[in-house]
């Protein structure tokens, strides 16, 4: 009986090693997990801070003005198409001629 308490009590040491082992290196892999979260957070902060600047350099000028909006091709020139007729108010043109 006493050797199979002695038994039971290797075995019970044995897995407590086993779980503090465990639970070093989870705590070591969570430890370089925050570490790398923290890295590529610094990078996305720096890399929206350059997406920033290039947005403000491509739509801003010194003055102010948009290089962007200048950059766009002119609308064509069309004539009016109402140049040179009459307005004959809101009834006369749908009734014909008054008399």
């Amino acid at each position: 009986m006493k050797k199979k308490q002695e038994a039971e009590k290797a075995k019970a040491a044995a897995a407590k090693a086993k779980a503090d082992a465990l639970k070093k290196k989870n705590a070591e892999a969570a430890k370089a997990a925050a570490a790398k979260k923290a890295e590529m957070a610094k990078k996305a902060e720096a890399k929206r801070r350059e997406m920033a600047k290039k947005t403000a350099a491509l739509n801003k000028t010194v003055g102010g003005t948009s290089r962007f909006a200048k950059s766009k091709t002119p609308a064509p020139k069309m004539k009016d198409p109402l140049a040179g007729k009459e307005y004959k108010g809101l009834f006369g043109g749908l009734f014909g001629k008054k008399k």
